[in-house]
């Protein structure tokens, strides 16, 4: 899930050292809003005391959105942070993404949000 501009849901494919990021989103400010992108991860060094990765990521996305006057199409480049739990298959992370619209006219964009994501493959199965 992921809050801000846009709100909506947000899927991350893993693939160290790198991601394959999506978002959907509908309703406010805009009615229907996807973007995909690619994501190169970078690891922090912290603390052994804390128990989890801490990441920073850059990248680049595509994104389509329709508000109730147009259709618009653009890029963006992602900016942010993410800190993934040791005991648990989640994420939270913030995020702010510079762009710029391409159709139907150039405009600037910015975009920020917070988020949490749940990894399916980070579930541990207890074994009988």
């Amino acid at each position: 899930m992921i809050l801000g501009i846009p709100t909506g849901l947000n899927l991350n494919f893993e693939s160290k050292p790198n991601a394959i990021n999506s978002t959907l989103s509908w309703g406010i400010p805009d009615l229907f809003y996807f973007s995909l992108g690619y994501h190169e991860n970078f690891r922090i060094e912290t603390s052994e005391d804390i128990k989890g990765i801490l990441r920073a990521y850059i990248g680049g996305a595509f994104l389509f959105k329709v508000t109730k006057d147009n259709a618009m199409m653009g890029i963006k480049v992602p900016l942010g942070m993410k800190f993934l739990f040791d005991n648990l298959p989640i994420d939270v992370f913030a995020e702010v993404s510079p762009g710029v619209h391409l159709i139907p006219e150039t405009s600037p964009l910015i975009e920020g949000a917070l988020g949490i994501r749940f990894y399916l493959d980070r579930i541990k199965v207890a074994k009988e």
